[in-house]
């Protein structure tokens, strides 16, 4: 690992990467849901995926604060039933817990779990919609090695429709898809209009001479589990999202990116675990306390104080979590962002939506 993978606390993420991999064989569960996906499932070539609008832009801007579960990691749960529900349940506990705080949440779906629950009938997808969360695509597609642009697009297009029809709605966003390839140009070929998840090992599609100052370690790196820590980023392009439309030079030619063809990357703070805050990206194993807790509320405090409210800004958490947190401690996390929310100085919003905000004030502005 690079000497910039090192735990900076001026880095802190926090996107919930729900690791389902790593789920242990218990866990609380939430009620059984209405088995009524079948009934308004729609069919892929009959879903229309042109994303939605979105509001009107304003004057001024709260600091958006978005939560991103990768869901995935189940590799049996298509033809296990149990599995597919311990995974399930784990999901909607999560949503729950969140709903109760009026937290919005973006749940980024791995293929496998769509199919899951095609399989055995299951609504659970719109039980996300339904208790108001974000549901798009986490794809973990690109990952060591380079796949030709046209088979990377088609990859991400099937994944895009088939989400798609599952919803009975479109899907603009998706996550999951740093890569030495043209991860971009197949991310826009394939119909998305924002992506996140942002990690160093991005990177590696830069041509030598885009690497950033610092950050030439990179090219050693050979694997995304070896680099899944935070790219070398300016605080501007860290906090605010913006446009990039090549793979090769998308963090030092960003000004000059195609603003009406380009997608909308939102970095953030994509590459830190929540569990993990205080105990930084090197530790072997993590548990959840109230010290991540602390570190995570000063991370926004010092995102506010550096926020501009004339621009669409976002800080985006991921939480890699082995096992469903205690509820506690998900209360305690929710808490310590209220007193900025009830101001009005932050805002939860689903990452999907703070972009097309963002792509809309970017396109107002060129």
């Amino acid at each position: 690992m690079g000497p910039r993978q090192t735990m900076r606390h001026r880095h802190l993420h926090v996107a919930i990467a729900l690791a389902a991999a790593a789920i242990g064989t218990s866990c609380s569960s939430a009620a059984t849901p209405n088995q009524t996906a079948a009934s308004t499932r729609a069919e892929t070539t009959q879903v229309d995926t042109t994303p939605e609008e979105t509001t009107t832009l304003a004057s001024e801007y709260p600091l958006y604060l978005s939560i991103s579960i990768h869901v995935e990691g189940f590799r049996n749960e298509v033809s296990n039933l149990d599995m597919f529900e311990i995974h399930r349940d784990a999901i909607l506990d999560v949503a729950h817990s969140a709903l109760e705080h009026s937290v919005v949440l973006s749940f980024e779906i791995g293929t496998i779990f769509v199919e899951a629950a095609a399989t055995h009938d299951d609504d659970v997808l719109q039980q996300l919609i339904d208790r108001g969360h974000s549901v798009q695509v986490h794809a973990d597609v690109g990952g060591a090695g380079t796949l030709r642009l046209d088979d990377f697009a088609a990859a991400l297009r099937s994944q895009r429709q088939a989400l798609g029809a599952a919803l009975g709605k479109p899907v603009s966003h998706v996550s999951g898809i740093c890569s030495q390839g043209p991860w971009v140009e197949a991310a826009i070929q394939a119909g998305f209009e924002s992506t996140n998840g942002a990690v160093a090992y991005c990177m590696k599609s830069l041509r030598t001479e885009n690497v950033p100052a610092g950050a030439e370690w990179i090219a050693t790196c050979t694997t995304p589990s070896d680099c899944h820590g935070p790219m070398e980023v300016t605080d501007d392009q860290r906090d605010f999202p913006f446009i990039i439309d090549s793979s090769q030079d998308f963090l030092t030619d960003a000004d000059a990116a195609d603003n009406d063809r380009g997608i909308l990357l939102s970095v953030s703070e994509s590459s830190w675990s929540l569990d993990c805050l205080d105990e930084g990206l090197d530790a072997p194993r993590c548990s959840a306390s109230s010290a991540d807790v602390a570190v995570a509320a000063a991370t926004l405090d010092a995102a506010l104080s550096r926020g501009d409210s004339s621009r669409v800004g976002l800080l985006q958490w991921s939480w890699s979590i082995g096992s469903p947190p205690e509820a506690a401690f998900a209360d305690e996390l929710f808490a310590a962002f209220s007193p900025a929310v009830e101001s009005g100085s932050a805002e939860w919003m689903a990452v999907a939506d703070v972009a097309q905000l963002a792509r809309q004030q970017v396109l107002a502005a060129s």
